[in-house]
């Protein structure tokens, strides 16, 4: 995952692309989001690109442009969230085990009106 964050610009009219190493624009994965104003009146905005397993290897670019100029963020290195898909894992086991009492009291409930009648 490729994070950019661009800071500091004004007005809060901004692009930001990303590209690879051929200069192709990608669209596919990126997630764009809306610029904030600071306290010092100026903005930022933040933008990331999740890369498939199959593309690790390449290099990804953040540019934006602006009325004060058109850049290009070089380089950065992919962040890989290891949290969050730990993260992910306890959340899906916590909903799981959530799912288990729920049935456990529901058979619970059900159980002895099933066997009300019946003698051993």
């Amino acid at each position: 995952m490729y994070v950019c964050l661009i800071e500091k610009f004004y007005p809060d009219v901004i692009r930001v692309t990303w590209t690879d190493e051929a200069k192709k624009e990608v669209t596919d994965n990126v997630v764009k989001g809306d610029a904030w104003k600071s306290k010092e009146g100026k903005y930022s905005i933040s933008t990331w690109l999740t890369v498939p397993a199959e593309n690790e290897d390449k290099n990804y670019y953040c540019n934006y442009e602006h009325e004060s100029g058109k850049n290009s963020l070089k380089k950065q290195d992919p962040l890989y969230h290891r949290t969050a898909y730990l993260v992910y894992i306890v959340l899906l086991l916590k909903s799981s085990m959530y799912y288990l009492i729920v049935l456990f009291f529901i058979y619970r409930a059900w159980a002895p009106t099933k066997h009300r009648g019946k003698k051993a």
